[in-house]
């Protein structure tokens, strides 16, 4: 049952409002020490061309100086990022903790949050929606548990393939095989066969020679218009497809389309349902410029994952 704003304006003030303001004060810290380091940093960059460049100081050959006032300058600057990389780090660990992670329970008890886990690479691979095993893999803000009757895990990762070329300079190639948002939905539904649907825009993989593995699936028409212009459906049984893939359940998946700016996957493996939905943007990071104790800076937090967890809701394929 999804929560509304009222409910949640209630939460905050009462659980996460007096917890606040230690977080608050350290974001204004990092601001702060931030805008420092970049005013420093752009001094020491304007003063070290001024050193470089001044003819009086070449002619004088007094290069040493240059270099001891650059050295000097380099450490000043680094043990003050050093410092505010720390701080950041607090800062974020302390807003999850205190802001993110309330949010999910309050949303739905049933999940539990991890900001350092992820979902792992072999679940990654086995949704079959990528022909590409990466090699440099990595994720953050792990989130799982029940939602309904699906057991879930979703958070963000990163897969990457990397190719590194020979020679004396190594250069590194790296591809993008999917950044963004993985959800792995268990609904006790075994499906004996694989379905894959991924955006149409796909079809035409630039890395299909390259491939690390060739899909068993086979390309099958959709009798519906506004979805197959936008998805290609894979398949391994076509009757199995076809029931799973019902007008309401394509029109779900039309709807979640266009929610997203990101593309949309979705898979159908053993008895998983994975949604895969392409991201740029961190969507649980803390906010540096907002002052975090009006409800107006944690409101958006909310309706992420109030978005997130009715998604699998919407998407239930039992329904």
């Amino acid at each position: 049952m999804k929560k509304t704003f009222t409910e949640f304006e209630k939460f905050f003030y009462r659980y996460i409002f007096p917890k606040l303001e230690p977080v608050e004060v350290l974001r204004r810290k990092v601001v702060t020490r931030g805008t420092f380091v970049f005013i420093l940093f752009s001094l020491l960059l304007l003063a070290s061309y001024l050193l470089v460049y001044h003819t009086e100081m070449l002619e004088t050959n007094k290069p040493n100086k240059v270099f001891l006032l650059s050295g000097f300058g380099v450490l000043v600057v680094g043990f003050i990022v050093g410092s505010y990389v720390v701080d950041f780090k607090s800062f974020r660990s302390s807003f999850k903790s205190i802001v993110v992670e309330p949010i999910i329970t309050f949303i739905n008890p049933d999940l539990n949050y991890n900001p350092e886990g992820f979902v792992n690479q072999d679940t990654f691979n086995f949704s079959r929606i990528f022909l590409h095993y990466p090699n440099r893999y990595k994720g953050e803000d792990l989130v799982l548990g029940k939602i309904g009757n699906a057991n879930v895990k979703m958070s963000e990762v990163e897969a990457l393939y990397v190719v590194k070329s020979g020679g004396k300079k190594k250069y590194e190639s790296i591809y993008n095989i999917f950044s963004g948002l993985l959800f792995a939905a268990d609904f006790g539904v075994e499906f004996h066969k694989s379905t894959i649907i991924i955006p149409r825009s796909d079809i035409p993989d630039v890395f299909t020679k390259k491939a690390h593995r060739e899909r068993s699936e086979v390309l099958m028409e959709i009798d519906c218009p506004d979805f197959s212009s936008h998805f290609a459906v894979y398949s391994e049984d076509a009757n199995e497809t076809q029931r799973l893939l019902t007008k309401p359940f394509l029109q779900r998946i039309i709807d979640l389309n266009r929610k997203h700016s990101g593309k949309v996957y979705l898979s159908f493996v053993g008895s998983y349902l994975f949604i895969a939905i392409s991201k740029t943007d961190n969507l649980l990071e803390p906010p540096l410029f907002k002052n975090l104790t009006r409800i107006e800076s944690v409101k958006p937090y909310f309706e992420q994952v109030q978005q997130l967890t009715s998604l699998l809701f919407d998407l239930n394929p039992s329904q």
